[in-house]
């Protein structure tokens, strides 16, 4: 029992109650279906307050359009930026499990100062008088900053540990785990799409006809349910232990090769440590079933114990001892710190699109505000703009992974059907397209403005706020390929040890992107504004904005980031890290192309490589049940155990022939034995079982060998009759041996009394011969005696002597008989005529008896 429990644990991962985890109890869809209902709360709390948050601090705080902006940029971007400090703690020190609750708690109490904020008129700026408004400031402005700072608090160490919570309930060893956390991640951002359906719809709409503490207060409830929802699912949840700091292990191995490379010797080939990185030691489990504080674990993949040639330099850091006893390094963690850097120019390619994304809530919300808003008798606030795309992303997520993937896996022949990068980069080209029609959009606005005579006013445009719809659902797109992409290409190509960070690599191109539009407009301002020249993004009416020759700028920076991308997408080599006694199956556009041995290996994906799966090369145990008749038609189960392997020259042909390697060789199990065993009676079949053993693996060693496998043994393990002929058969064979039994005890008990009879003869034998003895010895001794009394006593004759000594023997049988209490003896008289007396006597007494009893 206790091999059984060892083996159905979840090895690194433990349960909220810090026992460890164990399969089929914790993990699975199941789990990770909580944090998805979570997310549609958590990104309807904060998007909520974000899509609109540019006209609150415009309208209701009074700053300017610019001012306003920024300060979004700036609110989104740190909100996103802080994912990386939730991803670093949930990596080092806490689960994923503890830093959600604890980020969520603090961007509830957030929320909860903004609500106050938003219904104190006292902790508000004083109303416009006239055309001038006056900034919030001073205490005011310190209440609406911590909240808002609280809340990206709260938002980043959400972002940084809830999809990394929900893709760690799948068992990434089997290709079913794999598709199910890549639905999971394309689901992710379908109900990202939810909560924001809500948010700029119903929300917004609150926030613009109710006020906006309607809006945070919905935002504040939203986010305490997600927790009690979160906990809800505790007892599913497989945690993964966290394995210590992952920055200390980059810098420690750029320390140690930098260290290296400033030494003066040359660099042994020598490798002083193969051992298995600290963070691979297995956990210990208390007899409680607690997990002992762990001393770094990962659960995947397997230590390296071979140096790659990329990134050559950084492998001095384990070339050789160190000076110093922390700056040791082993092969595994040099390899993981590759895997890092090498992911840094993806993520720096995909700045430049999220930098794009900005402008949904920033100009994009301002344009559609001078537009008409109305579709036929309803007004659509401009906050709910983004609904296009989130509806749109709702439609898509779903037919994406349920129709698009499963076409391109099949088409393929490949498990992800599209790779990670290549979803990246569609992403990419789609924000390019989005750039340009929102430029092409603000040329129509514009004109529509100047033919109208309204550059100067406040009054609404002539034109329909659906134009630039269209920007939107081409971001919608661009935000759907991109982000799904990059969670899942960061969650599965980074160590295990930092996957919650490098997940939040996803969110941190986000704040990054939400910064460079900051810091492009700045630039574009100062720029501009150069010379006494007016610049394009600052001012009091949008009317007067260039925004066209923004939008153009991005769309050449998008296109040129596009070209930078490629070359690093191209180069990218995909991490495969196949398990000892294990091989992969490479392809290349879907055709068969190497053997891939045990370790870590890299593949081009531009190049169409791909893993199309893998291969164990453990030998492996079918255990076969076949339903046979006998000659003497008896009816028999027959057990085999088939123990075989596949043989690791012959990959290709095991991988490929054969689709369920264990039918087919049920298949000949079968037909063997049913050709075998109704040759022989039931008794022979016990008898030859060996031989049916042979007969079975000489035949599937001729058939198997075809597909790339080799029989090691084949068992006999079980004989079974049906249980009627069992029980006929022992009652047969009981009854036999009762006869035998009963055989040999009369032999037994004959035996005894010849024995007993000719022992009694024996004895009886010897007893005579020894009383003749005894009376021949009294004889003599009487002789004797009369012999010595006659010479003694002259003129005795013998006679005299023997009556002297027969008196002698009366007298003292009387005096023993008189010496003792409990003589039975009785003296009657002898004779002839005495005997006839008491004959006479005992008739007499009979006849008295007789008399009296009648």
């Amino acid at each position: 029992m206790e091999v059984e429990e060892e083996v159905s644990r979840w090895e690194g991962y433990a349960d909220w109650r810090n026992k460890a985890a164990v399969k089929g109890r914790h993990g699975g869809m199941l789990a990770a279906s909580f944090t998805l209902v979570v997310e549609i709360l958590e990104n309807l709390a904060y998007l909520a307050n974000a899509s609109n948050l540019v006209l609150y601090l415009r309208e209701y705080m009074h700053l300017s359009p610019s001012k306003s902006a920024n300060d979004v940029t700036n609110f989104m971007g740190t909100a996103f930026l802080l994912a990386l400090l939730g991803g670093f703690l949930s990596d080092a020190f806490f689960s994923t499990y503890v830093i959600f609750l604890i980020s969520a708690s603090i961007e509830f109490l957030g929320l909860i100062i903004l609500t106050i904020q938003a219904r104190t008129p006292s902790l508000m700026p004083p109303t416009c008088d006239g055309p001038t408004c006056e900034a919030v400031s001073g205490s005011k402005a310190v209440t609406l900053f911590v909240g808002l700072y609280l809340v990206a608090l709260g938002v980043g160490g959400i972002k940084g540990s809830l999809p990394s919570h929900g893709a760690e309930q799948f068992d990434e060893s089997t290709p079913k785990g794999r598709k199910q956390r890549s639905t999971y991640f394309n689901y992710f951002v379908f109900c990202l799409a939810c909560g924001a359906l809500v948010a700029v719809t119903f929300v917004v709409w609150l926030e613009d006809n109710k006020g906006w503490e309607w809006g945070f207060g919905v935002s504040t409830i939203a986010i305490f349910v997600s927790i009690l929802i979160f906990l809800s699912g505790s007892k599913f949840y497989r945690n993964k232990i966290p394995c210590g700091s992952p920055l200390t292990t980059i810098l420690k191995v750029l320390l140690a090769a930098s260290v290296k490379s400033c030494s003066n010797g040359s660099p042994s080939n020598a490798v002083v440590n193969l051992a298995i990185s600290p963070s691979n030691h297995l956990k210990e489990v208390t007899e409680s079933g607690e997990l002992e504080k762990p001393r770094h674990q990962e659960p995947v993949p397997p230590p390296q114990t071979q140096l790659t040639n990329s990134l050559r330099f950084l492998n001095r850091a384990a070339e050789e001892k160190p000076d110093h006893k922390l700056l040791e390094c082993t092969i595994q963690q040099v390899e993981d710190v590759k895997i890092v850097l090498k992911m840094l120019p993806i993520f720096a390619c995909t700045i430049m699109l999220n930098c794009c994304l900005a402008q949904l809530s920033t100009f994009s919300v301002q344009q559609a505000a001078s537009m008409n808003t109305k579709i036929g008798s309803l007004k659509i606030p401009p906050a709910s703009l983004p609904v296009f795309p989130v509806v749109f992303i709702m439609i898509l997520a779903p037919i994406y992974d349920h129709l698009i993937i499963p076409f391109a896996r099949k088409t393929t022949k490949t498990e992800t059907g599209v790779t990670h990068l290549q979803r990246i980069g569609v992403g990419l080209v789609l924000s390019i397209l989005a750039m340009a029609v929102a430029a092409l959009v603000e040329i129509k606005r514009k004109g529509v403005a100047k033919d109208a005579g309204l550059l100067d006013s406040k009054e609404t445009l002539p034109i329909t706020f659906l134009w630039i719809a269209l920007q939107y659902l081409f971001l919608g797109s661009a935000d759907l390929f991109t982000l799904a992409g990059l969670l899942e290409y960061f969650f599965t190509e980074a160590p295990a040890s930092m996957r919650s960070l490098a997940t939040s690599l996803s969110w941190a191109s986000l704040a990054m992107g939400y910064y460079l539009s900051s810091v492009i407009v700045s630039i574009v301002n100062s720029i501009t504004g150069s010379s006494g020249n007016t610049p394009w993004l600052r001012g009091e009416r949008i009317n007067r904005y260039k925004l066209d020759y923004f939008y153009w700028l991005m769309c050449v920076l998008s296109a040129a980031n596009f070209l930078h991308y490629l070359f690093w997408a191209m180069r990218y080599k995909y991490r495969s890290t196949v398990d000892q006694s294990t091989v992969a199956i490479k392809e290349t556009f879907g055709k068969f192309d190497d053997v891939l041995e045990p370790g870590c290996h890299c593949l081009p994906w531009c190049l169409g490589s791909q893993v199309a799966g893998h291969l164990s090369l453990r030998v492996q145990q079918l255990d076969v049940r076949c339903e046979t008749k006998t000659k003497d038609n008896v009816f028999v189960t027959v057990v085999a155990s088939i123990q075989y392997r596949a043989l690791a020259e012959s990959a290709q042909d095991a991988f490929y022939k054969l689709s369920n390697t264990r039918n087919q060789i049920q298949a000949y199990v079968f037909d063997v034995i049913r050709a075998s065993v109704p040759k022989l009676d039931l008794d022979s079949t016990f008898e030859q079982k060996n031989d049916i053993a042979k007969t079975v693996e000489s035949e599937l060693e001729k058939a198997m060998s075809h597909y790339g496998y080799e029989i090691v043994q084949t068992l006999i393990v079980d004989i079974e009759p049906d249980v009627h002929v069992k029980r006929a058969m022992n009652e047969i064979n009981a009854a036999s041996r009762m006869r035998e039994a009963a055989s040999e005890k009369a032999e037994a008990e004959k035996i005894l009394q010849i024995k007993r009879a000719e022992g009694e003869a024996e004895s009886k034998y010897l007893s005579g011969l020894g009383i003749a003895r005894q009376r021949q010895a009294i004889v003599d001794g009487l002789r004797n005696s009369v012999l010595a009394f006659s010479e003694s006593v002259p003129g005795t004759s013998s006679k005299d002597v023997m009556d002297m000594v027969l008196v002698t023997q009366y007298f003292d049988t009387l005096k023993e008989i008189g010496a003792s209490s409990k003589s039975n003896s009785v003296f009657i008289p002898h004779g002839p005529g005495a005997v006839k007396d008491i004959a006479s006597q005992i008739r007499d007494g009979l006849l008295q008896g007789n008399a009296a009893a009648e």
